[in-house]
């Protein structure tokens, strides 16, 4: 016995540790190790007594390790912390995973291979022994090999428990494992005893980053990684997937050039085998989060994924399994192929299966299973689908604190009932719009920072267009349309158009449009009223014509042509809503008056450095050149001119010369919404152009020696809205003007206003016309007649106003009256503590 004590000793010190396999031991005491079994009798599997110690064998079994068994092993739940709680790379839950291993009949020539190794923790490989441990690992007896492997597991272990006092330094010792899997294949206690190995390395963080290099040299480890993940023996596949999974998460980009080859190499298939609800709630979330990765910014392996059955795996997982972790990490997977191959999920059945978890208490489960029904609410369903279960869980989470649960809320009733009459009926019938209006007055209060707003208008614009789709398309959609404008409602959607957000302006003012034809709702379009922040009434009528004259301060002559958007909104959208709910509104006498009296007004009157008169500002095709305004604003002039008539409208249109011609187009064109009231305004203004015009009307052609500016709130006009927040009133000091009337309206002086100078209608029938190409309706001395105008060289009216010998008399100056008294509203009627105070800039 004294003989081998001195035998022993070998070893070195570092770190205040001293390793050596004899009797006494320095520094930090090593567990004890119990001596190895035989290896025909691991792997059947059976416990032999421990025979007596002897000094050879103490040796050896310093450096075997009892673990404590964390519950991956035995795949029993335990309250350990989760493997994917943490960085892959830092990685301990797994400290039990190694089996028991008892005491191994070695001989004694074998023991003697074993006797004199020391290893002491040095920054020098060959001064740290491992080289004569690396070389038994290559031996050519397997009991020598498989010792050796257990040996070099147990300081992968340590040194991944100690990360400071790291024993194995480089990417020597993985080449080893490498050629021990490749040459030992055959021996599944040997593989069983590497793989735990590597995974042992991959979870100190230096050692990860050694076999990530060492991929990246030789890639076929992971042809035996991803080759042992089918292998049951010993739990081998589960070292394979962990050590797979600590490599491929690896991000630099020798790591996600591993991730690539692991791809080439088709690691997603036994990744898909082992994903079964009967393993354990531990290891599953590693295999879930390694398909992820595989999948990841890969649209061949999301294919491939979705050919080997994976979705009905991960929704059986869903169905059936309760650990958090798990289900976020599944739920997180099923995002992703949800956003790739919705039809896929909707073949399984997925939102039934996944509305059934929104009732969990992990927000981030939540806020997942969301995301992935987003994903699928516009897909559509099959044939006979009841979706009233999801919308019911949907309804449940709007009382959520969370804004973002809301917001995921909203967007799937959004998408879920666009055009599908039974579930618009369904919520309907629940008396969904006063929690949508609940929930659209709190998206703003809790707003604090620029993310919050965005995630404030988001929600507002999805919250009303789901309004919209309710307003439409179903039996109960009057009724919802009456409930939008109730009491207080209204309000609210008025103080959504006065923080003028081209978003939230949009759904809103389409809202109106739906709204405004009901007569049930003219009573709250006549009395809804906002108090502003200057004091100051607001109306919908006078918001809305806000709303219209910014909108068309958006185009420049410049962008002719172009279809023009603020922050992603068509401007010509805005335009086309806002005509057609004043045509809808004008209908009420009350509301046409309103409209009138603020179409006169001064700011709303002038484009730049023209004075124009709003609707037929929208006819100017060359100007606009779109379309779709065209039925919108030929209604909104039929019904601002149908008798009873406003003197100053009729007499804006009735010598507004190119209206003639335009009207005239229009009235040929197979449109019926075009061309129906195009021919009722001609049929109206040549009534009105018989009618004498005595009183002088002015011009305005030389609107800025006015004062007005061409300003909104601060903001250019013709720039972009403004946000909310910016206020103010340029010009409430300028006295009151007169009246304004169209830059168009050419009327001669007082000497020249006779019955021959006024416009008749031409023996055809002809309405009389602006022949000299201006819009504004001045004349030039055009000289010779132009062969297109020949025919009317010999018509008494075109001789008057466009004679080539007699230029016209020039237009009298603009007519400014500072002291002169301000034209009445009308009627009376309306509430403005002062109506010729140009107010309306918000």
């Amino acid at each position: 016995m004294h003989r081998e004590e001195e035998r022993g000793g070998g070893g070195g010190r570092e770190g205040g540790r001293l390793l050596d396999l004899d009797g006494t031991h320095q520094g930090n005491t090593l567990p004890t190790i119990q001596p190895l079994p035989p290896l025909e009798t691991i792997a059947h599997g059976s416990s032999p007594s421990l025979p007596p110690m002897d000094p050879a064998g103490f040796k050896i079994n310093r450096w075997q390790n009892r673990n404590f068994d964390s519950g991956v092993q035995t795949m029993v739940h335990s309250q350990t912390q989760s493997l994917m709680s943490i960085h892959p790379s830092e990685i301990s839950v797994m400290s039990g995973m190694t089996e028991d291993v008892t005491r191994q009949d070695l001989t004694d020539a074998q023991r003697c291979r074993f006797e004199r190794l020391s290893i002491t923790p040095s920054g020098n490989y060959e001064q740290s022994g491992l080289p004569e441990l690396v070389q038994l690992m290559k031996d050519d007896d397997e009991a020598v090999v498989y010792k050796a492997v257990y040996m070099m597991q147990n300081i992968a272990k340590m040194d991944a428990d100690h990360p400071r006092d790291r024993i194995i330094c480089g990417a020597y010792v993985a080449a080893a494992l490498r050629e021990v899997l490749e040459r030992r294949s055959h021996s599944n206690n040997i593989v069983r005893v590497a793989l735990g190995t590597l995974f042992y390395l991959c979870n100190h963080p230096d050692g990860v980053r050694d076999v990530v290099e060492l991929v990246g040299n030789e890639p076929s480890l992971l042809t035996h990684l991803i080759k042992h993940m089918r292998t049951a023996s010993f739990s081998s596949y589960k070292y394979a997937i962990l050590s797979l999974h600590s490599i491929l998460s690896d991000r630099s980009a020798l790591g996600q050039a591993a991730t690539a080859e692991a791809r080439r190499r088709d690691a997603i298939s036994p990744a898909v085998e082992v994903l079964r609800p009967d393993q354990s709630e531990k290891l599953l979330p590693i295999i879930v989060d390694l398909i992820r990765i595989l999948c990841e910014k890969s649209h061949d392996q999301k294919n491939r994924f979705v050919e080997l059955g994976g979705v009905a795996r991960l929704l059986e997982i869903l169905q059936r399994c309760n650990y958090e972790n798990l289900l976020w990490r599944t739920t997180k997977l099923l995002v992703q192929i949800a956003n790739f191959s919705p039809s896929s999920l909707m073949t399984c059945s997925a939102p039934s299966i996944l509305h059934t978890r929104l009732s969990h208490g992990s927000l981030r489960l939540v806020l997942c299973l969301l995301e992935c029904l987003r994903a699928l609410s516009d897909v559509a369903s099959p044939v006979g689908t009841d979706a009233t279960p999801i919308l019911s869980s949907i309804l449940c989470l709007f009382g959520s604190s969370d804004p973002y649960v809301s917001l995921y809320c909203v967007q799937i009733l959004s998408n879920m009932i666009a055009n599908h009459r039974t579930n618009k009926e369904f919520l309907a019938s629940k008396g969904v719009v006063p929690t949508l209006m609940r929930v659209l007055y709190d998206s703003t209060l809790w707003v604090n920072t620029d993310k919050d707003r965005e995630v404030s208008e988001e929600m507002q614009e999805c919250l009303l267009c789901c309004l919209l789709h309710l307003c439409k398309g179903h039996e109960y959609a009057q009724q919802v349309c009456s409930h939008v404008m109730a009491d207080g409602n209204s309000r609210l959607l008025l103080d959504r158009l006065y923080n003028m957000r081209p978003a939230v302006l949009r759904q809103t003012l389409l809202i109106l449009v739906q709204t405004s034809p009901l007569d049930v709702n003219l009573p709250s379009f006549r009395s809804t009223q906002l108090q502003t922040k200057e004091d100051i009434p607001l109306t919908f009528v006078h918001q809305v014509v806000i709303i219209l004259r910014v909108a068309f301060h958006q185009f420049p002559s410049a962008q002719q042509g172009i279809p023009l958007k603020v922050e992603n909104v068509k401007v010509v959208e805005l335009i086309v809503s806002t005509l057609s709910i004043l045509a809808s509104l004008c209908r009420d006498r009350r509301l046409l008056e309103e409209t009138i009296y603020h179409f006169l007004q001064p700011l709303n009157s002038c484009i730049g450095d023209r004075r124009v008169f709003l609707p037929l500002f929208a006819l100017e095709q060359p100007f606009i050149q779109d379309d779709s305004m065209t039925g919108p604003a030929l209604n909104l002039l039929l019904m601002l001119i149908s008798p009873p008539c406003n003197q100053h409208v009729s007499s804006i249109l009735s010598t507004t010369q190119w209206l003639y011609q335009v009207l005239q187009t229009h009235a040929r064109r197979p449109e019926q919404q075009i061309a129906n009231p195009a021919n009722s305004l001609l049929s109206i203004l040549y009534n009105h152009s018989a009618i004498s015009h005595d009183r002088l009307l002015p011009q305005y052609d030389n609107y800025q020696q006015y004062g007005a500016s061409t300003s909104y709130g601060g903001y250019p006009m013709a720039s972009s809205y403004p946000p909310p927040s910016h206020h103010s009133h340029p010009h409430q000091h300028l006295p009151p003007p007169h009246p304004i009337v169209h830059s168009s309206m050419v009327v001669p002086s007082s000497s020249h206003s006779s019955s021959s100078s006024r416009p008749q209608p031409s023996p055809e029938g002809t309405p009389a016309h602006n022949l000299s190409g201006r819009s504004d309706g001045t004349m030039e001395n055009i000289g010779p007649w132009p062969e297109d105008l020949q025919p009317l060289e010999g018509d008494p009216f075109a001789q008057v106003f466009c004679s080539p010998s007699t230029p016209p008399s020039p237009a009298p100056p603009a007519v400014f009256d500072a002291y002169a008294p301000p034209l009445p509203p009308p009627n009376n009627q309306y509430p403005y503590p002062d109506p010729y105070h140009p107010h309306d800039n918000y």
